[in-house]
């Protein structure tokens, strides 16, 4: 506890940082990451080293990640609310255009992408709040940095073809992960199987899926995923502000975004005896 405030410490050993320059590397683009404010990102209050490892203290936030959503869903065999689903999408869009619009104090763009946009790193907490955490392989365009190239970051299964390139990649990749993420939970399996993670790279890179299994799926929310999902990123939303702008004017009833008191009596309803044991401790 910092301040009053609990937390949650993230510990990383320097094994899974090469060399002095990608660790100064991290700690700069953690340190960037650290300025954003924002009610749908976990706030990093903190950054540093101690040893061989690297450290982040985060904001703690009593929920769930939508992984585990996802999974206490299946095993009850029940489906993911569409209005639940908007609501997620709506909220990491918020949350992820304040990130790609950020700019430092002195007014440079810091040109943040996530880069590893995936039901992992979505937390929903028990009071019904959306954040976009994990921001540990997003990299702020640094001004004296070049870029990496050749470096795939991220969960293959929600990698963007040009991420799966290996290639420069900007907000726009976010957005294709965004997709994935919002076509999972509208038909609750995975958008892509593959017998291996190289099988499925090769089918990313050429974006293959098949989008028949998206006629189950209402028309209106159909359009967004496919321009979402659009293999050319010329062809995608060109901000997450649009892409949020353009899901509001599709809703009907039974995709109109849940409030957050009716996100928190959803979560309190799937995770009631772990919430109990948590309040009991």
């Amino acid at each position: 506890e910092t301040l009053g405030r609990d937390v949650a410490i993230k510990f990383l050993h320097a094994g899974r940082i090469a060399n002095e320059e990608s660790s100064a590397r991290f700690l700069r683009e953690a340190r960037a990451v650290a300025r954003l404010s924002h009610p749908n990102i976990m706030t990093l209050y903190d950054v540093g080293q101690q040893g061989d490892w690297r450290y982040l203290v985060l904001e703690y936030v009593p929920g769930r990640d939508l992984f585990r959503v996802l999974q206490r869903l299946i095993n009850r065999e029940r489906r993911c609310p569409w209005r639940l689903a908007t609501k997620i999408v709506s909220e990491v869009c918020t949350g992820l255009h304040f990130a790609h619009e950020f700019r430092s104090p002195d007014g440079q763009p810091q040109e943040i992408v996530h880069r590893d946009v995936s039901p992992r790193n979505i937390v929903i907490s028990y009071n019904g709040e959306i954040k976009l955490t994990d921001f540990g392989v997003a990299r702020a365009r640094d001004r004296e940095e070049h870029t990496e190239h050749g470096i795939i970051k991220g969960k293959v299964r929600y990698l963007s073809p040009e991420a799966a390139y290996a290639k420069e990649v900007d907000r726009r990749s976010d957005l294709f992960s965004l997709g994935i993420v919002f076509a999972e939970l509208l038909l609750m399996e995975p958008l892509r199987l593959g017998p291996n993670e190289m099988a499925m790279l090769l089918d990313i890179r050429k974006g293959e899926f098949d989008r028949s299994r998206f006629k189950s799926i209402p028309k209106t929310l159909r359009a967004v995923l496919n321009r979402a999902l659009e293999v050319d990123p010329g062809d995608r939303y060109p901000s997450a502000l649009e892409l949020a702008m353009d899901l509001a004017t599709r809703y009907d009833d039974s995709s109109l975004p849940m409030s957050d008191a009716e996100v928190a009596t959803f979560m309190h309803s799937l995770f009631a005896d772990d919430i109990s044991a948590e309040e009991a401790r």
